[in-house]
């Protein structure tokens, strides 16, 4: 699990860890469980660019909320 950068700083988002077929992300809602974007519900695209913008700490709220929002396994 890595710390998401946030630098808008406006982020509800505080960690995510990148596997080979998913992305787990861990909001601000007190949750203690990811969110899991698995690549065979979002697609191979979908999910490179969850992976850009988790790395680079910059649009991944916006993104998930724009295009996979509902998209996610517990």
């Amino acid at each position: 699990m890595e710390r998401y950068r946030n630098s808008s700083g406006n982020s509800p988002i505080t960690h995510f860890h990148i596997s080979d077929n998913s992305i787990s992300v861990w909001f601000k809602d007190g949750k203690k469980n990811p969110y899991i974007y698995p690549v065979y519900e979002i697609g191979n695209y979908h999910f490179q660019q969850l992976i850009q913008r988790a790395i680079s700490g910059k649009g991944l709220s916006s993104y998930i909320n724009q295009n996979v929002r509902n998209d996610f396994i517990k």
